[in-house]
């Protein structure tokens, strides 16, 4: 059944020793004290419940199941997910809240459902985003009105064949390369202010609206 449980920090696992499975099955576990602190979990879990960060708190996984693939991660004023170390797979954690998703030395596609996440997304250092599918499934994997800041990191669309146009509500800022990918006739638009982004677009056989 649904349990609920709280603890000040977590840590499964080690930098040098993945744990599997360590977290699994249906609940909530709220993570943090409302003060600043960091949890890891190293290696991938099957957890389908939820992990809410509280105020604060700092939850790092370097696997894109880390918390695990059909969970759902809360987030609290100023707490941080931050993905360091998965390259590869596919990233379906779903997000909710306000908080930062910090991405570094990691490659994944993201398809999670997070139109209830309107926070940032901070694609750090060798931190390269994709995301693929039409406009609503692009939309519904960044959230709503997210935030995009790039250090030196990359965010990658690819709009599927058959949609017309692929319009963006994040707002950018930071340097890094936006690449995106479509066919003839589809283009691309950003409806937010993105003044504050000094980073290179890149569009590939997709026009600019």
């Amino acid at each position: 059944g649904d349990w609920m449980q709280t603890v000040g920090a977590l840590e499964i696992g080690s930098e040098a020793q993945n744990a599997m499975n360590a977290l699994s099955g249906l609940g909530t576990l709220t993570i943090g004290t409302g003060q600043t602190g960091t949890s890891h979990i190293w290696g991938s879990n099957s957890f389908t419940g939820t992990v809410q960060l509280t105020a604060n708190h700092n939850l790092s996984i370097n696997s894109v199941d880390g918390v695990g693939g059909n969970a759902t991660v809360g987030f609290g004023d100023n707490s941080v997910l931050t993905i360091d170390g998965a390259t590869g797979g596919e990233f379906t954690t779903n997000l909710s809240g306000s908080g930062t998703v910090a991405v570094s030395d990691s490659t994944f596609e993201v398809s999670g459902s997070n139109s209830g996440f309107n926070g940032t997304w901070q694609l750090g250092n060798s931190g390269n985003v994709s995301v693929s599918g039409t406009s609503a499934d692009i939309d519904n994997a960044l959230g709503s009105g997210a935030k995009l800041n790039f250090s030196n990191g990359s965010l990658s669309l690819q709009l599927a064949t058959g949609e017309t146009a692929l319009t963006i509500d994040e707002v950018l800022s930071g340097s890094g390369d936006l690449v995106v990918q479509g066919t003839n006739n589809q283009t691309f638009g950003l409806s937010a202010d993105n003044s504050a982004f000094t980073g290179t677009l890149s569009l590939e056989g997709i026009g600019m609206t």
